[in-house]
């Protein structure tokens, strides 16, 4: 299986296990089995409502094969990089450095869709690049990753707060106590699975209003909190 890692902006390091490419495939093959169901019922319909009007209905119809054409993309950008295939197979989108893509980034893997999916490019690309990337990806600078199948999917590489070249980028992680600090620890030591994530997305955002910080959208909760963790061992270490 392969293994991607990134490495964000402060210097906290993040593996991630790459989706198969059966697994990719599977996802697509869902998403495509309803695209076309959904696509020959809306048709049926549309035919019986528009039947006494054959230029309106070529207009409903053509709009409707667009919006179901579109479908990738809107489900990606409105259920955090998964459509119902994904979902299923326990896959999603994400940007190399661990944030969540933007719109211009999802919008660019879609429109790149018939690119990929011409003369096998997509396969071969997702085969041969280190982090499975197809041509949309690349270009997007995304990648799929495994979520709840894979309960190692996210986790520190190590807390590198004593790290030379690690930047301290949240002061305010001193205001904590040590027993706050430990409530963190035991968070990101929890076994990987649901609840978990449910417990660091509760405990980063209690902990962002108590330190009255503002972070950047599409911040990881689990980066975050090492973080905050690594800033406060740093500047108890580093007294000024």
């Amino acid at each position: 299986m392969a293994q991607t890692s990134i490495i964000t902006g402060q210097y906290v390091c993040i593996h991630l296990t790459a989706a198969s490419v059966l697994q990719r495939f599977c996802a697509w093959l869902l998403d495509f089995m309803c695209m076309v169901f959904t696509w020959w019922v809306g048709l049926a319909i549309l035919s019986m409502v528009l039947i006494n009007n054959q230029t309106l209905g070529i207009i409903f119809i053509t709009l409707f094969s667009i919006l179901i054409m579109s479908y990738p993309l809107v489900a990606e950008v409105f259920f955090n990089g998964q459509t119902l295939g994904k979902k299923i197979v326990g896959i999603r989108v994400m940007c190399l450095d661990g944030t969540t893509p933007s719109l211009g980034a999802y919008f660019l893997r879609w429109i790149l869709l018939l690119l990929d999916y011409s003369l096998a490019l997509g396969l071969t690309f997702i085969v041969f690049t280190r982090n499975s990337q197809r041509i949309g990806d690349l270009a997007a600078g995304t990648t799929v990753i495994r979520t709840d199948r894979d309960k190692r999917a996210i986790y520190p590489y190590h807390f590198n707060f004593a790290n030379v070249n690690y930047r301290p980028v949240y002061e305010q992680a001193t205001n904590l106590s040590m027993k706050q600090i430990q409530v963190i620890t035991r968070v990101l030591s929890m076994v990987h699975d649901d609840s978990r994530q449910q417990k660091l997305l509760q405990l980063a955002e209690k902990t962002r209003r108590v330190l009255d910080i503002s972070v950047p959208p599409g911040t990881i909760a689990e980066v975050f909190l090492i973080n905050v963790y690594n800033d406060y061992h740093y500047f108890m270490s580093h007294p000024v």
